[in-house]
């Protein structure tokens, strides 16, 4: 998801907070085109880890607390100070603005009223932009240091964008678009659209999976730091080829892993029987 403004991060944090699932996520990763102080701050007040992939660090400021404090090679580019006084004073206010946000008295997406007025940020947004100011800079410092970290971070986003273009895909009735009137319509379709793209994720997985072992037992070396790089579930051609592939080697032994000699399936390639064999056929059955 693109993050351009402030509202914008705050629907990003409006849904971490109303989702209602056994899930308890600690950490947002989002895509870069802009992040603000402000949205640091909110997301580090709530105890969210806000993690945005940052293409171009050539404008950032880090920012320390101690003007004294010597931070060797960082000093060059530590200059901007935190106003730690104007947090401290607005600590009781922070915590009401966290509270309420927690327990869905006051939604993300209208806090902004109470982070700016007229377009300018009001003492407590100020507080909240210092307090981001430190969440920025050590997330920065930890960017850039830690090369698995930004690799994780890009890893997630590109697995995001995938499901994303799978749902395009799937979501072809009514042009793609949501026609329901009502916020509780619009949820029950996307949440049809999210068990459509659950089961594709399983029946790839599942199929990935049979594919790992017939190389195996074939004799083929298929090492597990290399399998770690496989895709792991979204596809945009599970939803055309799955019809004509059995998840199973055939007899000839050419079900999963064809040779580059043998032709493309047709119409006549043998199909599962049955459900069980082929889970991808609940969702290519017509009803």
């Amino acid at each position: 998801m693109a993050l351009g403004t402030l509202r914008d991060s705050l629907y990003i944090l409006e849904g971490l907070l109303e989702q209602y699932t056994s899930l308890r996520p600690t950490e947002q990763v989002t895509d870069n085109a802009g992040y603000t102080d402000q949205a640091f701050g909110l997301f580090r007040l709530l105890g969210y880890q806000f993690s945005p992939r940052l293409a171009d660090l050539g404008d950032a400021r880090f920012w320390r607390t101690n003007p004294d404090a010597d931070y060797g090679p960082l000093n060059g580019i530590a200059r901007h100070r935190v106003n730690t006084d104007l947090i401290a004073s607005s600590w009781d206010d922070l915590l009401r603005v966290a509270s309420s946000l927690s327990t869905g008295a006051v939604r993300a997406s209208e806090i902004l009223r109470v982070l700016q007025g007229d377009g300018r940020p009001t003492p407590t947004g100020r507080a909240v932009a210092e307090l981001g100011r430190i969440a920025k800079t050590l997330y920065l410092l930890a960017y850039l240091d830690d090369e698995p970290y930004r690799r994780r971070i890009l890893t997630q986003l590109n697995r995001t964008e995938a499901r994303h273009a799978l749902a395009r895909q799937v979501f072809h009735g009514q042009r793609g678009q949501l026609r329901q009137r009502y916020r509780e319509g619009q949820e029950d379709q996307l949440g049809a659209l999210g068990l459509v793209l659950n089961a594709i994720v399983l029946w790839n997985t599942r199929y990935l999976d049979a594919a790992l072992t017939q190389l195996r037992s074939g004799g083929h070396p298929a090492e597990d730091s290399d399998v770690q790089r496989l895709p792991r579930s979204f596809t945009t051609t599970s939803t055309c080829s799955a019809a004509t592939t059995s998840p199973t080697p055939t007899a000839s032994g050419t079900g999963l892993v064809r040779s580059a000699t043998h032709a493309p399936p047709t119409t006549e390639t043998r199909r599962p029987h049955s459900l069980a064999e082929d889970p991808a056929r609940l969702l290519l059955t017509p009803r």
